[in-house]
């Protein structure tokens, strides 16, 4: 089954633009443009294409078919491999629902893959942030590579501060409630146990 699989070129001396996925297309690129493949599932088939479009090789091709579960930097002589735990509670509709999910990144020179199942909040974001003529061309992977990290950072900051409005909601329950009312004790230490 395939799953969705965007290729774009941000062109900082032309038109950015979404572009095929092509076997050996990183070889291409020039020094003011960066190519960034995401895809949206762990289909072997769509990775296979995505590698055959970059350097990457069948081990890593069959480590970003699965999630592991554990951040993890790996580096290879031509790029690295960067897993990392998005906070996207969107995602699980519950903040009592671990709304944690696998994000992998690779990074060579002037380019970027991201691989993760289905919708994620902090890609979405970057796509926002990217829509439309842009100068990203003149970024270099690694700087693109930073910019994602930092929306996932903002994802886990976002989560925490809505867990600490819910947990100041349930304290003043606690405040008003009688003695006998557990059901806001039980909530207000779940959630302190959970941050």
């Amino acid at each position: 089954m395939s799953t969705p699989v965007r290729a774009r070129l941000y062109d900082a001396e032309g038109h950015d633009r979404d572009v095929e996925i092509e076997p050996g297309m990183v070889s291409s690129l020039e020094d003011r443009q960066l190519l960034w493949i995401d895809v949206g599932g762990r289909d072997r088939e769509d990775l296979e294409r995505v590698a055959a479009a970059t350097v990457m090789g069948a081990r890593l091709t069959g480590r970003l078919a699965r999630e592991t579960g554990c951040a993890d930097l790996t580096l290879y002589p031509d790029h690295i491999h960067l897993v990392t735990e998005a906070m996207d509670p969107a995602s699980s509709g519950a903040l009592d629902a671990s709304p944690a999910r696998e994000l992998d990144l690779v990074a060579g020179r002037n380019w970027i893959v991201t691989v993760h199942s289905g919708a994620m909040a902090a890609l979405d974001s970057i796509d926002e942030l990217t829509d439309g003529e842009t100068r990203f061309g003149a970024l270099d992977a690694a700087s693109f590579l930073a910019s994602i990290v930092d929306e996932v950072l903002a994802g886990y900051l976002n989560l925490a501060e809505e867990i600490e409005r819910e947990i100041d909601q349930l304290d003043e329950r606690a405040l008003k409630a009688r003695r006998d009312d557990d059901v806001c004790w039980r909530d207000r230490g779940r959630w302190r146990g959970w941050l």
